[in-house]
């Protein structure tokens, strides 16, 4: 299943439609056939894909007896190297996120690929795993996309590519959550409190809207 989004400007107050736009997002569904569930992300041309496998049966030494084990490995680019940062942050996000409790003695293996590098790569990683997650047909409570958000001499840019990341002053990943109960929008993942920080949020909420209707797509 392939779906395809072009981004529209956001519609918030106080925020330029120039640098309120996310690259063209471009997904592909099921693609790998011995996972249960998979996502290759296009995000301009940074490019990720996320495979989930499980629940299923998990090593005596990981099982929990209560609730289900995530496990998650990213890996930069060709090198395969593992990530610990990524690896802790994506384990929290899915902590609050899959239903874990209907999963006792159970354990999911989330695996994330740095296919193709243009800047944003955890940001596209994040709402790769989220469109995985949602093939696999496991039970949530809710749906969540990562934004790249870069401050670049004064300026806001949503999702920047690689080149405008080299010359940024300071680039930050927010995660949004959309509840599945309240269809409330929270944030599960928020960068370093400094002055500015309303106006970060009130474009990465309007590029967030551009997120959440491309995952209507994939449903």
């Amino acid at each position: 299943m392939e779906v395809q989004c072009t981004s529209m400007p956001s519609s918030s107050s106080g925020i330029d439609s120039t640098i309120s736009k996310l690259r063209q997002l471009r997904a592909e569904l099921s693609f790998l056939p011995r996972t249960d569930g998979s996502c290759a992300l296009e995000q301009g041309n940074t490019v990720m894909w996320a495979s989930i496998n499980g629940p299923g049966d998990v090593p005596s030494s990981k099982r929990l007896d209560e609730k289900l084990y995530i496990e998650v490995v990213y890996r930069h680019g060709q090198s395969n190297l593992c990530s610990v940062e990524e690896n802790r942050i994506l384990s929290s996000i899915l902590e609050q996120t899959v239903d874990t409790i209907q999963y006792p003695h159970k354990m999911l293996a989330v695996t994330i690929q740095e296919m193709q590098s243009d800047g944003s790569e955890m940001a596209a990683g994040v709402t790769a795993v989220c469109l995985a997650l949602l093939d696999s047909g496991i039970i949530m409570n809710g749906i969540f996309c990562g934004i790249c958000v870069a401050h670049c001499d004064d300026t806001l840019i949503l999702d920047p590519c690689r080149k405008i990341i080299i010359n940024a002053d300071s680039l930050f990943t927010f995660v949004f959550k959309s509840s599945a109960i309240d269809h409330k929008v929270n944030l599960l993942l928020v960068p370093t409190s400094r002055s500015g920080q309303q106006e970060w949020l009130n474009a990465k909420r309007g590029a967030y809207s551009n997120m959440r209707h491309l995952r209507r797509r994939c449903d």
